[in-house]
């Protein structure tokens, strides 16, 4: 992500962002289809959340580090950015609450992702704000996120609101309503006192 290639850091942060699709691809078959999973993926239906078999077969530090990458990614071009915003919208849905401690400064890694996607949602073009409301809605499909940081929490719902009450782009407005209206997001919604309210 750091070449100096316009070219090559697109590519990067697309093969980025699409190592962490196929990364919530993996916690969604484990989550949805343990129950048929082979006799070898045994342990793994115990397991309650495919968001932990990523951590535990994945190194910390590289998981880490794919997040650093995208972090890059989303403050360059914006042509990297739209893939990258991308990126860490995928990495907020699968990363589990062992990831983030607060032990150490990854605390700081998860609230500077959601200020670098609100950033993203504001002052970007059409497909990096598209790609940032994408982003943090992602951000919303997991629960233990709705944990980490209240607060950041709360300013990306309210950055989201404000970005379907001003976006001319429909496709915005589209993606914000199916996020609001997803049962399980509502649900998360409820249970963290997140209601946003149409002005």
């Amino acid at each position: 992500m750091h070449d100096v290639n316009l070219n090559v850091r697109i590519k990067a942060s697309w093969s980025l962002a699409n190592l962490c699709d196929s990364l919530v691809g993996v916690t969604y078959v484990i989550v949805n289809y343990a129950h048929i999973l082979p006799i070898n993926l045994l342990l793994y239906r115990e397991k309650s959340n495919g968001s932990e078999v990523i951590t535990e077969e994945v190194p910390r530090e590289t998981l880490l580090s794919i997040a650093r990458s995208a972090l890059d990614g989303a403050r360059d071009n914006d042509k990297v950015r739209s893939n990258a915003v991308r990126a860490l919208g995928y990495f907020m849905r699968f990363a589990s609450g062992t990831l983030f401690a607060e032990t150490d400064n990854t605390m700081d890694l998860f609230t500077s992702i959601i200020k670098t996607l609100i950033a993203n949602t504001q002052e970007s073009s059409a497909k990096v704000r598209w790609n940032a409301c994408y982003a943090l809605g992602n951000l919303f499909h997991n629960e233990m996120a709705l944990t980490f940081s209240r607060s950041s929490v709360v300013a990306a719902m309210d950055a989201l609101v404000v970005l379907v009450q001003t976006a001319s782009n429909f496709k915005v407005c589209v993606h914000f309503s199916n996020l609001y209206c997803a049962e399980n997001n509502l649900a998360g919604f409820l249970r963290c006192g997140l209601m946003p309210a149409w002005r």
